[in-house]
């Protein structure tokens, strides 16, 4: 009879631990679908802030170089085309800041008085080269030499009444490259420059060659985000990600600022899993509590205090 009275106090616990654990089971799991799009949405808000000001940093690159530019035509100008002088600036602007590969001043006569290129039809020929010459700053489509990326950026030289020439220089994209990296300080978050064809400007988390051989269907993920920025695509990698994307004026390329869903989910399921443990201690907690009660090992007043501890 005693074996009998005892076996069903311990059974009484077996029933009361699984009757507790059912609903937090239940609760974890309608808890863990409601973070989880919590998650999402938050995401999606902080790739939103990040990217904006990421956007800021990338225009504020190029905009430099036009500063630059801006500052050389004026001195030109002033220096009265002057090859000497104007070669001893150009000199010292690339000393001071690398990524430009070459600097060219052109007359409104088409003749060039600084800078060495080789097809001088060509260049004269080319899009940002004329629109500098009409008097509109311009930038070109990327271009690829030996394995690297530049673009060219011209403006004009100008005097209160007419168009006196151009200055034009050579990029190394390596310093937009560099400047990614530097403001990409979230190991969750991959962001990517692509130009208008999708191509890669930016080296990638992931594919250490891809950049400037990768190309994306960039129309394909601009549509998909457009239509939600809390519905996953599938990125160069075909991963799903949440992303977020900025067209950077004037150039024709896209910031596109993504982190992988599964890092996402792993996230939130680290703090279900707290979560799940510490409901799962203070059941425990409170079935020990009432053995200890029960058997008269503490009295009243003392497990209440821990009861509202546990609690």
């Amino acid at each position: 009879m005693k074996f009998i009275k005892k076996n069903c106090k311990y059974l009484r616990y077996i029933l009361l631990l699984i009757i507790s654990i059912i609903p937090t089971i239940f609760t974890s799991a309608s808890f863990y679908k409601i973070n989880i799009e919590n998650g999402i949405e938050e995401t999606a808000k902080t790739l939103e802030i990040l990217g904006r000001r990421q956007l800021v940093s990338v225009i504020d690159w190029k905009n430099e170089f036009i500063y630059d530019l801006s500052a050389l035509a004026q001195f030109t100008l002033a220096q009265n085309f002057n090859k000497n002088q104007v070669s001893k600036m150009i000199e010292y602007m690339k000393f001071n800041k690398p990524s430009y590969r070459e600097i060219y001043v052109i007359t409104d006569k088409n003749e060039i008085i600084c800078g060495f290129i080789i097809n001088k039809k060509e260049f004269l020929n080319s899009f940002v080269i004329k629109s500098a010459l009409s008097g509109a700053e311009k930038m070109s489509e990327v271009i690829k030499i030996n394995d690297k990326l530049y673009i060219d950026i011209a403006v004009p030289i100008f005097d209160e009444e007419n168009i006196k020439g151009a200055v034009c220089a050579r990029i190394d994209l390596e310093s937009l490259n560099t400047l990614m990296k530097s403001i990409e300080n979230n190991e969750t978050i991959e962001s990517l420059i692509v130009d208008k064809n999708g191509l890669l400007l930016t080296d990638t988390k992931y594919f250490p060659e891809a950049k400037g051989n990768l190309k994306i269907d960039i129309q394909k993920i601009k549509t998909s985000i457009d239509f939600s920025k809390t519905i996953p695509y599938k990125d160069y990698r075909g991963i799903e990600v949440l992303g977020c994307y900025f067209n950077i004026n004037d150039t024709g390329w896209t910031l596109i600022v993504q982190k992988d869903v599964d890092t996402v989910k792993k996230q939130n399921k680290t703090i279900i899993d707290i979560g799940k443990y510490t409901s799962l201690f203070q059941i425990l907690g409170l079935i020990a509590l009432k053995k200890l009660k029960e058997e008269n090992i503490i009295n009243e007043e003392i497990a209440k205090k821990i009861e509202d501890k546990i609690m």
